[in-house]
């Protein structure tokens, strides 16, 4: 079966809450997805990639939740990459998602440690992993800084590298304001942007680096979501 026709049979698409308490996931079993998520969440997992950006695109893609349901008839157990795929071609069929792979030049943010030193510290033996994450808030326990980039990443919509040298799990909790006004509405306008929180919170720095060429996977036009 060519990647074209690995669609689901059926999917139900519908807006929903959009502010720091609604749920985020993308779960999958057997044959049925189940997803919430902005558009922006629902691109970066089908096509696995984080380097992403978009051309005139409105804010909603980045802050409306949607609730997906779909399910592809048949038997036998979907592999991760179908699912993904059934997701790339339901945002193409449902979104009007049109995206393309260039090589473009970006401006890149290294992770560092700050000179005033580390805020955070390491998880103690035997602590069980978690994560809350709310508009404008992450909470964590036995978290590595690769899963905290991965957010930062979410966040800023921009590439960002480790370069703390920092290989263990920590316990953390930052608060900033969004950088989309949408949903600094949401949350708390009282709290710093995230490059401050990041310094200030956890002894972590955000700095500019260089341009450099990256495979980079473009969004052209996307809309709000067909019928169900």
């Amino acid at each position: 079966m060519q990647a074209q026709d690995l669609k689901f049979d059926v999917a139900s698409i519908k807006p929903i809450q959009s502010d720091r308490f609604t749920d985020r996931f993308v779960f999958t079993r057997g044959r049925a997805f189940r997803s919430s998520a902005t558009l922006s969440g629902l691109i970066e997992w089908a096509y696995q990639n984080q380097d992403f950006r978009s051309r005139g695109l409105p804010e909603w893609v980045q802050w409306q939740f949607y609730l997906i349901d779909a399910k592809a008839e048949g038997d036998g157990e979907l592999t991760a990459e179908q699912f993904r795929q059934m997701a790339r071609n339901l945002l193409s069929d449902r979104f009007q998602l049109k995206v393309h792979i260039e090589t473009v030049d970006i401006d890149v943010l290294e992770l560092v440690v700050d000179k005033k030193g580390l805020k955070i510290k390491e998880s103690p033996l035997g602590a069980v992993p978690s994560e809350q994450r709310f508009i404008g808030r992450l909470e964590a326990t036995h978290y590595g800084i690769a899963s905290l980039v991965h957010r930062l990443n979410q966040e800023l919509n921009r590439k960002v590298i480790d370069e703390t040298g920092l290989a263990g799990f920590y316990d953390l909790k930052l608060e900033w304001t969004p950088e989309s006004s949408a949903l600094a509405a949401s949350g708390d306008s009282s709290a710093p942007s995230i490059f401050t929180a990041v310094q200030t919170q956890l002894g972590l720095k955000l700095e500019l680096r260089k341009k450099y060429p990256i495979n980079t996977l473009i969004i052209d036009r996307a809309e709000k979501p067909t019928g169900n």
